[in-house]
């Protein structure tokens, strides 16, 4: 049994795994998508459930997975983003800056390319789909390549993509909420401060009872549910960040992100067929992707270090780092869940998950060229 359970062990430890699942997953999906059972996987996923209704709380197993079960994935984000922050890569003003510096670059590039693309149509709404930088793909494809990159370069684009990933909450939370309640909004603050005060003296039961009150607060309150996840994670102590994070991730990697992206890739193959002729929103993501990560990422970090702000990371160059920002084009999961909240029509959602999957395959093979290009330039 220990010589079975060895390797799949090791396989989920190495950062490659979570990536090789989700590419699988999002291959599943589409194959389910055209088959036969195509039909009664999207009544299991979005049919209504009146008792949920009557609740106020999500109405379907695919509105649970995306609002409730997605907001685990937003707390160990959280854990992460204050874990950076107080003791890890960012803990530094000289170590923090150039990661942010080129984070904003690389947020506010894409958001107004798609936006050019898109004035004056009805996707404009869109613009923050293509700010995003899926952390488990980007670090999952660096590591492929990690025997000639710098270790330094890893931990750059990780303490970006933490960056990027705290933009994209704000993204969430302050465009693509709903109208604001806010009496469920004035009691989630008031749990949130009594979890943040005293969840030292509170039983470990308690605080997760409380942690799920408080979701259930911002969920009412008009705000995405997900949005609990960084809240609490703010609130609880570094001490105990560190064991969250390892009861979770593997729970939260393997099962709750691939649940996420099975649910929201079902593709019919008349809509990929369609990919030949995009609308601009579609041209928005993928140039907004593609051309505005790597472009944002390095003009920013070339200004903030013309006007002294920070240096690159120790052993890096310039050709590391177009590799980073080709590879922080990778969206994936974040673009895909921000497409979910900035369209409400099916076919909309499925043209921004198209745009996303080209998107994808089109930074896999640019990582591919800049990655020969660096090998035989070090040689």
């Amino acid at each position: 049994m220990q010589r079975i359970l060895s390797p799949i062990k090791e396989f989920i430890k190495d950062s490659r795994a979570i990536g090789i699942v989700l590419l699988t997953t999002t291959l599943l999906s589409i194959a389910i998508a055209n088959s036969n059972g195509y039909n009664a996987v999207v009544h299991i996923l979005h049919q209504p459930i009146c008792l949920f209704k009557q609740l106020h709380l999500p109405e379907s197993l695919g509105a649970w997975i995306n609002d409730f079960l997605m907001g685990f994935y937003f707390l160990l984000v959280g854990l992460e983003i204050k874990r950076a922050f107080i003791i890890g890569e960012l803990r530094s003003r000289k170590a923090a800056v150039a990661p942010i510096v080129a984070a904003i670059g690389g947020m506010l590039a894409p958001a107004l390319i798609y936006y050019f693309i898109t004035q004056q149509t009805i996707y404009t709404q869109g613009w923050g789909i293509p700010m995003a930088t899926d952390i488990a793909f980007s670090l999952g494809v660096l590591s492929l390549l990690s025997k000639r990159i710098p270790i330094s370069v890893k931990i750059f684009l990780m303490a970006l993509a933490i960056i990027d990933d705290l933009g994209g909450i704000l993204v969430i939370a302050l465009f693509y909420s709903q109208t604001i309640t806010y009496a469920f909004l004035l009691l989630s603050m008031v749990l949130l401060f009594i979890l943040w005060k005293w969840q030292g003296y509170l039983k470990p039961l308690f605080n997760i009872l409380l942690s799920f009150a408080i979701w259930y607060c911002i969920h009412r309150a008009g705000i995405h549910g997900t949005i609990a996840g960084i809240l609490v994670a703010w609130c609880l102590p570094l001490s105990s960040a560190a064991y969250i994070e390892h009861k979770l991730h593997d729970f939260t990697s393997f099962i709750i992100l691939p649940l996420f992206v099975f649910a929201n890739t079902l593709l019919p193959i008349p809509s990929i067929a369609s990919f030949l002729s995009f609308n601009t929103m579609q041209l928005g993501i993928i140039y907004g992707l593609t051309i505005g990560k790597p472009v944002g990422i390095l003009l920013f970090l070339a200004l903030g270090i013309l006007f002294g702000w920070c240096q690159l990371p120790n052993g890096a160059n310039w050709k590391h780092l177009l590799i980073v920002g080709i590879i922080a084009g990778i969206g994936f999961t974040i673009s895909l869940f921000i497409s979910q909240l900035a369209f409400t029509t099916i076919v909309d959602q499925q043209a921004a998950i198209i745009a996303i999957l080209v998107s994808f395959c089109i930074s896999l093979m640019s990582t591919f060229l800049a990655y020969q290009f660096v090998k035989r330039r070090s040689k």
